[in-house]
């Protein structure tokens, strides 16, 4: 009998289980995927049209963005900037949102780490290396990391607490230490292109209150689990790829 929510693995129907599910998640009985259920969500609102920014708001040099100095909201990068540089809009409360340019290839240690307003980031391809805490603190609630980004750095995401959807590109090589602490991660991948992952770098990455949560990596992690998730490993089905 077909119905609404399927596995997509193994095929099964798992409309029965939906209704019964406490936690927002069900597990196919088959073949033990983990699934989030969707939830009814209103039709999205058109997309937001982003205004440059003044370029007042901004100190610059040789294509470093030294500090951010306007009020907030959302931003957009120049487009000549190049490094985004330390501790740039560090504690800035009221940015909403920020517009990173591909012309944008480094963002330095601590750049945006405090920003509990912000609650979007765009990355666009180019962009090679996030640094260390870059976005340590933020209310970020999604992040896509293109595929030009060698290294996520230690700490950069640390303190994320609201972060729940979270894509890794295939292209991306390095995960370091405590990259993702800390956070609210619903299922993601790491790609087959990741070479390194420094320790504790997903630990507690699913809540404070831990759920269930499907992780896809390469195989060659499967032994290093517990010293990549730690403690977090007990809640999460792990899915290899060779």
């Amino acid at each position: 009998m077909e119905g609404n929510f399927q596995c997509k693995t193994c095929g099964a129907w798992l409309d029965a289980l939906v209704e019964k599910a406490q936690n927002g998640l069900v597990e196919c009985p088959y073949c033990h995927n983990v699934y989030k259920i969707p939830s009814e969500k209103p039709a999205p609102a058109p997309a937001k049209k982003r205004e440059p920014t003044d370029p007042e708001d901004f100190s610059i040099s040789n294509g470093v963005l030294l500090r951010y100095k306007g009020e907030g909201g959302d931003v957009v990068i120049p487009p000549d900037v190049k490094k985004i540089g330390e501790k740039a809009f560090y504690n800035h409360k009221l940015v909403t949102s920020v517009v990173i340019p591909s012309s944008v290839l480094t963002i330095e240690k601590y750049a945006f780490s405090g920003c509990q307003g912000i609650s979007e980031v765009e990355f666009h391809e180019g962009l090679k290396s996030i640094g260390e805490g870059a976005f340590s603190y933020c209310g970020l609630l999604e992040v896509k990391i293109p595929s030009s980004v060698i290294e996520i750095g230690l700490w950069s995401f640390d303190g994320c607490v609201g972060l729940s959807s979270l894509t890794i590109a295939e292209g991306v090589k390095y995960i370091r230490n405590l990259a993702f602490r800390n956070c609210d991660l619903d299922s993601f991948t790491i790609p087959k292109s990741v070479i390194g992952i420094g320790d504790s770098a997903f630990l507690h990455c699913n809540g404070n209150v831990p759920k269930r949560i499907l992780v896809t990596l390469p195989f060659r992690y499967s032994q290093s689990l517990g010293s990549l998730f730690g403690i977090s490993r007990a809640n999460i089905k792990f899915k290899f790829i060779k």
